[in-house]
């Protein structure tokens, strides 16, 4: 097995812990995840259970990326986020120092974004949030309302350094162009 590397890393952050959160929030209502995570009185977990575990995580986690593509995105840059337009003639020269900071900023921000919608979805779900939280429900909730604020000013800061650091790498970007 290899080395984690920061690529590896990132990717694990992004899609397959928030994946994961998904897995687990659904997991009492459908027994076949339940059975691969362990929590049936049949067996306990497998190998293949961890694989169909991981598999599973990656599907989730990269849907759970579309939408916070599609909700979390369009809040940012309508909130004050620019999203820069890059000249990307200026990419190949400057290839391994964009790929760091996307390991280091736009990783991050998958992970607060992707964390923060599934955070949602477990809310959604009693019985999940009782598992991670045994609590009473007005801890419980304030708890999750914190970890949300947490998840959307962590997003919002690493998609702002994202921003900024790679335009200050590939100069000065072009006017948004309207929509």
């Amino acid at each position: 097995m290899t080395d984690v590397s920061a690529r590896n890393f990132g990717i694990l952050i992004a899609y397959i812990i928030p994946g994961f959160a998904v897995v687990a929030t659904i997991s009492p209502d459908v027994p076949i995840i339940r059975f691969w995570l362990g929590g049936s009185s049949v067996g306990t977990p497998t190998i293949g259970g961890f694989l169909y575990v991981t598999l599973a995580s990656v599907a989730f986690g990269m849907v759970v990326s579309a939408v916070r593509w599609l909700l979390l995105d369009f809040v940012h840059h309508h909130t004050g986020i620019r999203r820069p337009e890059w000249d990307f003639s200026l990419l190949q020269r400057n290839r391994a120092a964009v790929l760091t900071l996307v390991e280091q900023h736009y990783r991050y921000y998958q992970f607060f974004g992707n964390s923060l919608i599934a955070t949602l979805l477990a809310a959604t779900r009693p019985a999940s949030l009782h598992a991670f939280l045994p609590t009473s429900p007005p801890v419980a909730l304030v708890v999750i309302v914190l970890l949300l604020i947490l998840l959307f000013v962590a997003s919002r800061d690493a998609l702002q350094k994202y921003y900024l650091r790679t335009t200050a790498l590939l100069g000065e970007d072009r006017p948004t162009r309207p929509k």
